[in-house]
């Protein structure tokens, strides 16, 4: 493992890569603590905050279709419109769909585009495995 490759990207790569891991790091907790405690809250913002850096830093990134947008650009619009649903959700205490929503979210945004990172040759392929 070398994180050679991560530090000589593109500042908006590392940005997105260090967005996606603080929200990755603040939702593991989220699954063990009460919910609606004060640990949930700003682990919860956190998480939002994070997934919301991250799908914003994706728009800096065009690489993939060689400066343009590509089809993991509408996750990303996704992960922005779920995020605003999942506040509003549980500003109008609906307890159930802001879970869904915010399970989804983090599953379809940092779960699913997270294992495409890992496809050979791709920067989270080269950095854990040459």
């Amino acid at each position: 493992m070398t994180l050679a490759p991560l530090l000589s990207a593109p500042l908006a790569v590392q940005i997105h890569v260090a967005a996606a891991l603080a929200a990755i790091a603040a939702i593991v907790p989220l699954a063990i603590y009460r919910k609606g405690a004060s640990t949930h809250r700003w682990l919860g913002w956190i998480a939002a905050a994070g997934m919301g850096l991250t799908a914003l830093s994706s728009f800096a990134i065009r690489e993939l279709n060689h400066g343009s947008f590509s089809w993991i650009h509408i996750l990303s619009v996704i992960v922005l419109i779920s995020l605003i649903r999942g506040i509003i959700a549980i500003r109008r205490r609906e307890v159930r769909a802001h879970m869904w929503i915010m399970a989804s979210t983090a599953v379809s945004g940092l779960g699913v585009a997270g294992a495409f990172t890992f496809m050979p040759y791709r920067l989270m392929w080269r950095i854990f495995f040459g």
